[in-house]
């Protein structure tokens, strides 16, 4: 996700408006040791005004179902009061794309 925000937000992490993680929730169905080689997926499970539910899922290199998944909460605050503000239009933009309708947001 920070990725993501970087690559929407010129300047990010140094802007007036910041994504802070307010939840985040994973399920892990098999082990994932030391030193696998992991690759993730993300989708958007819901889009606020204030925040964003990213879905995720963590995968061992080369399979297809996922080891272990769950969500983020990032809610974008104003750095100065730390009270919610509107997602950026720019980041908006460049999440929607991930957007998948009537996804449970805790089972990506």
């Amino acid at each position: 996700m920070t990725d993501r925000f970087r690559e929407h937000l010129p300047g990010y992490p140094n802007t007036s408006t910041i994504p802070v993680a307010a939840e985040t929730f994973f399920t892990f169905h098999r082990p994932i040791t030391h030193p696998a080689q992991v690759e993730t997926g993300f989708r958007v499970n819901r889009l606020g005004n204030s925040s964003v539910i990213s879905g995720v899922g963590i995968f061992l290199r080369g399979e297809l179902e996922a080891a272990a998944w769950g969500h983020i909460v990032h809610v974008w605050v104003d750095r100065a009061t730390n009270k919610p503000v509107p997602i950026p239009e720019p980041v908006r933009r460049g999440l929607l794309p991930a957007l998948v309708e009537g996804i449970p947001s805790s089972k990506p």
